[in-house]
Order: structure tokens, then C-alpha cells, then sequence
């Protein structure tokens, strides 16, 4: 049974799609700090580290917008994930970004 702030809806969005374990490589996601990006811990409604994003919060919106496609949202990111295609995949990781 997975509710939508389990963490293994997160997995199961990591098994599918090997980009996401990139995350964990260029984030933490369990503590404050910096990787070459910055934590995810407590990044839901906290604005964007990024100069240049269109976002005043990282909100459901904005994280669907970014986990689609980063780059159409900011051009220039030096960020090299490519966004996952599969809305259900933004979805487990949006609710999973909530629970950090």
C-alpha cells in the first residue's frame, strides 16, 4: 500500500528510471549541505536556489515543470538531468520531495 508521502513511491520512481539515482549523486536528500546542487531536504515551498527560474517556491507546479524538462524552464542550467517523461514518475517524486 503506498500513500503519497511514502518514500517508496521515491524507489519505485528510482527502479524505473536510472536518472533518478543521479539525484542522490549531485543532492543530498537527507541532510543540509551542497552536492554540485542543492539539498532537497525541506526544498517544498522554499524558493528556488537557481537565478533565473520563473518560480517564487518550488511548488507542485513548479517541480512539474522543472522534473519534466529543466532545461525548458531555465535554458542555460548546467543541471544535467533531462526530466523524466512519465507524469506518474513527477508525481512519486513530487510526493516524495514533500516528505523530505
Amino acid at each position: 500500500l503506498y500513500s503519497p508521502s511514502s518514500p517508496f513511491l521515491h524507489v519505485r520512481a528510482m527502479n524505473r528510471h536510472p536518472q533518478q539515482k543521479q539525484r542522490s549523486i549531485c543532492h543530498y536528500l537527507n541532510q543540509h549541505g551542497r552536492k554540485f546542487g542543492p539539498s532537497l531536504q525541506g526544498v517544498y515551498s522554499r524558493a528556488p536556489s537557481i537565478d533565473g527560474t520563473p518560480f517564487t517556491a518550488w511548488d507542485d507546479h513548479a517541480l512539474e515543470a522543472w522534473l519534466s524538462n529543466p532545461k525548458a524552464v531555465k535554458p542555460k542550467t548546467t543541471m544535467s538531468f533531462k526530466g523524466l517523461k512519465n507524469a506518474q514518475d513527477r508525481m512519486d517524486v513530487i510526493a516524495y520531495i514533500k516528505t523530505l
